[in-house]
């Protein structure tokens, strides 16, 4: 992925994130289990597993876009909270080792 934003970066090219939050079929409900440091983000700054990952999804740049599939209004809320939500850069490093591979 970080060719990718590299590119889209010096092309001035949004970049779109598929399924950020693990796909169809409940993917998105065990995203703290299966990445821990996501769990422990979530845990530490009182927020859902799913709005750590959108959070850090946008901090990868200023044309970084993830839709989330929200379907709820209260899952829109949280995914909207992503925008705000400032993870450390400790946290920022731990995910991204997670996710990046």
């Amino acid at each position: 992925m970080v060719r990718e934003l590299r590119h889209c970066e010096e092309h001035g090219i949004a970049f779109v994130p598929w399924s950020p939050l693990g796909g169809i079929g409940g993917g998105s409900a065990g995203v703290g289990e299966r990445s821990p440091a996501i769990g422990e983000a979530a845990r530490a700054h009182g927020v859902s597993p799913q709005q750590v990952t959108l959070a850090w999804e946008l901090s990868l740049g200023e044309r970084v876009v993830p839709i989330s599939g929200a379907g709820r209004p209260a899952s829109i809320l949280d995914s909207a909270g992503a925008m705000t939500l400032r993870l450390e850069p400790a946290e920022l490093e731990a995910i991204g080792t997670i996710l990046e591979g």
